[in-house]
C-alpha cells in the first residue's frame, strides 16, 4: 500500500527528471531514474511515455523499443504515438510504419507518419497516408494540414499542393478556425 502511494506521488517528478535528462543529454542519469520506476513498478503504464522519449531524445531507439516491448499487452495508443514518434525522430522509418499498422489511426500516428514521409521524401506512401486521414476526418486538424503542406512540399510536384489547397477548401466542412486552411484558399498556385 505505501509503495503505491509512493509510486504515484513520484509520477510527475520523475516525469520531468526524465525529460530534463533527455534535454540535457544525461544518459547514465536518465537510465538511473528509469531504473527507478522499475524499482516501485511496472504497473506504472501512465509513467512509460517519459522513459520512451528520454531514450528516443538522447537516440537510444532500441531501449526505448525495449521499454515498449515491456508493456506487452498493457501497451495503449499514447504509448504507441510515443515511440512513433520516437522512430522518426531516430530516422527509423521502417519501425515507425510497422507501429503504426498495428493500431487505429489517429492524429498524432497519422502526423508523425507523414513527418517520416516528408524526411524520407516518400510521396507514395504520404499519400496513402493523406487518403487515411481523409478518410478518418483528420484532415481538416490544423497539425495535420501543417505537416501535409510540408511533406507536399518537400517531396511532391506543386500540383500537389492545388489537390490538398482544393481538399482542405472543401465548402460543406467550415474550417473557420483553420489557419491553414484560410492560408491556402488566400494564395492562389500557379
Amino acid at each position: 500500500m505505501h509503495m503505491n502511494l509512493l509510486s504515484s506521488s513520484l509520477f510527475a517528478p520523475l516525469s520531468s527528471i526524465l525529460k530534463a535528462c533527455a534535454l540535457l543529454k544525461e544518459f547514465r542519469l536518465g537510465k538511473q531514474v528509469h531504473g527507478l520506476v522499475v524499482v516501485l513498478g511496472r504497473d506504472l503504464v501512465f509513467l512509460s511515455t517519459a522513459p520512451i522519449d528520454f531514450y528516443s531524445t538522447v537516440g537510444c531507439i532500441s531501449e526505448a523499443m525495449n521499454v515498449f516491448n515491456g508493456f506487452n499487452s498493457r501497451v495503449d495508443p499514447v504509448m504507441k504515438n510515443s515511440l512513433i514518434s520516437g522512430c522518426v525522430q531516430n530516422k527509423k522509418y521502417k519501425e515507425a510504419f510497422s507501429i503504426m499498422s498495428t493500431m487505429r489511426p489517429n492524429v498524432v500516428a497519422l502526423t508523425s507518419a507523414l513527418a517520416a514521409c516528408s524526411e524520407n521524401s516518400n510521396l507514395w506512401i504520404g499519400k496513402q497516408i493523406h487518403c487515411v486521414a481523409l478518410r478518418f476526418g483528420f484532415i481538416y486538424e490544423t497539425q495535420m494540414c501543417n505537416v501535409m503542406l510540408d511533406m507536399m512540399n518537400n517531396t511532391g510536384p506543386i500540383n500537389s499542393l492545388r489537390i490538398l489547397k482544393l481538399a482542405i477548401t472543401i465548402p460543406e466542412i467550415p474550417n473557420k478556425d483553420n489557419p491553414i486552411a484560410r492560408a491556402s484558399t488566400a494564395y492562389e498556385f500557379h
